[in-house]
């Protein structure tokens, strides 16, 4: 396995009720979230991993992909699995700032998967929560038992109560 993980969530998300990068930090107590809010925050990870192997999963059009390249994702021996937690607009500025500050190879999961994340409200092709990404990716890539992320995850959706459910209602 890697032997860092990395969320770079942004700054937005932390307070999120559904933030699915608490429950994977539960389950993988040495995972590291940096938030990040400006440029400076971003150039900081550049710098702090500008010497490391590192994998970004991310779905770009020059990624690979990991469930066919997962013999070559492991032989690579990352030192470090980067993980970009934002809404799909916050993602994409982390990620075209990211990739100036940092070099490091793009990897991103098949649309062959099927997202599990029914609390959330969009319908795009390949649109994972952070924790299912990170599931997929460690046990494709890696050969992880993943079972754990999946366990917290699906518990966390069975058990949702967003306003919808609190039986507060504005009249």
């Amino acid at each position: 396995m890697a032997k860092e993980l990395v969320v770079i969530q942004h700054y937005k998300e932390g307070s999120h009720a559904k933030n699915t990068v608490r429950l994977a930090s539960l389950c993988l107590p040495a995972l590291r979230v940096y938030p990040v809010k400006t440029d400076a925050d971003i150039a900081e990870i550049g710098r702090r991993y500008s010497r490391k192997k590192c994998a970004l999963i991310y779905p770009h059009e020059s990624s690979l992909t990991i469930d066919h390249e997962h013999v070559r994702f492991q032989q690579n021996n990352y030192d470090v699995v980067l993980f970009i937690d934002g809404s799909w607009k916050q993602s994409k500025g982390i990620f075209n700032r990211l990739i100036k500050s940092l070099s490091c190879d793009i990897w991103q999961l098949s649309n062959a998967h099927i997202a599990k994340y029914r609390i959330r409200h969009t319908q795009l092709d390949g649109a994972f929560s952070t924790i299912e990404a990170m599931a997929l990716s460690l046990e494709l890539g890696l050969s992880v038992d993943t079972s754990p992320l999946n366990d917290v995850f699906e518990a966390f959706q069975n058990h949702w109560r967003g306003p919808q459910n609190t039986g507060c209602n504005k009249q």
